[in-house]
């Protein structure tokens, strides 16, 4: 969980990162709307990741923000691991 000061509260590996420089995480304390982000490295691992971000409302305020990453190289064998038949291809669009 993101504070909207852009400072992390609760994560899964229990290190504190501040996201505030973040496109999705300034999108997403803008507009209130989901963002999925384009790939970026991650600041905690390096990796090449997706984020997908999603406000906290309370009484129509937003109060922080949920984020979930996915690294691009699992997108990458799920794609590679498709089988689409002898001509098929598979795409990943944003």
């Amino acid at each position: 969980m993101v504070q909207p000061d852009g400072g992390t509260t609760i994560n899964s590996d229990r290190q504190s990162i501040n996201v505030k420089d973040r496109d999705y995480f300034n999108t997403v304390m803008l507009t209130g709307n989901d963002v999925i982000s384009s790939p970026l490295f991650s600041k905690l691992t390096g990796n090449v990741c997706v984020v997908f971000a999603s406000p906290i409302k309370l009484k129509g305020e937003i109060i922080g923000v949920m984020i979930g990453t996915v690294p691009v190289s699992a997108i990458a064998t799920v794609l590679t691991g498709s089988n689409l038949g002898p001509s098929g291809e598979a795409y990943l669009v944003k």
